[in-house]
């Protein structure tokens, strides 16, 4: 089993978020936040707003990362299926309209429905949603780093720190 590394999307606007019902495994039929895998040589921002466009057609903001965290998915009989280290960013939407996803339905929620359980979210996505996004939200700093080898030697070529 490998780390699969993801962005989850909470894409806001104005008292609303933006969820995705999953069509396939894992997490069919829950509502989670869109998102995918990381590409090898991608940023964090760069991805999130990557993947949101893949799946919703929505331009947007990038806003910041409000979390980071590690999930293990165990089958019924404990055994580990899968790990994924998963960036939790917040986007803002530049548009407004959508396109159904072919990962599944979209719908806008109001943040009020979603911060109390109600068993359509997924309890991880539900709980990151209400940890990193909806309290106080964290401000954890990226720094965007490039790194050229040469011979025997490295050299910085780029640094920025973005909140």
């Amino acid at each position: 089993m490998h780390i699969t590394i993801v962005v989850l999307n909470a894409l806001l606007r104005d008292s609303e978020i933006l969820l995705l019902k999953r069509a396939k495994a894992p997490y069919k039929d829950y509502w989670t936040m869109p998102g995918g895998k990381i590409k090898p040589g991608e940023h964090i921002e760069d991805a999130a707003l990557r993947e949101l466009k893949e799946e919703t057609a929505i331009t947007a903001e990038f806003v910041g990362i409000r979390g980071i965290a590690s999930e293990v998915l165990h089958r019924e009989n404990g055994r580990k299926k899968a790990h994924f280290l998963m960036f939790v960013c917040e986007l803002r939407p530049k548009q407004k309209n959508f396109v159904e996803s072919n990962e599944g339905p979209l719908k806008w929620f109001k943040i009020s429905e979603i911060k109390k359980p109600n068993g359509k979210v997924f309890p991880s996505d539900w709980k990151m949603l209400n940890e990193f996004v909806f309290g106080e939200k964290a401000r954890l700093k990226v720094h965007k780093i490039r790194v050229n080898e040469k011979k025997a030697d490295y050299e910085m070529e780029s640094f920025s720190c973005e909140q």
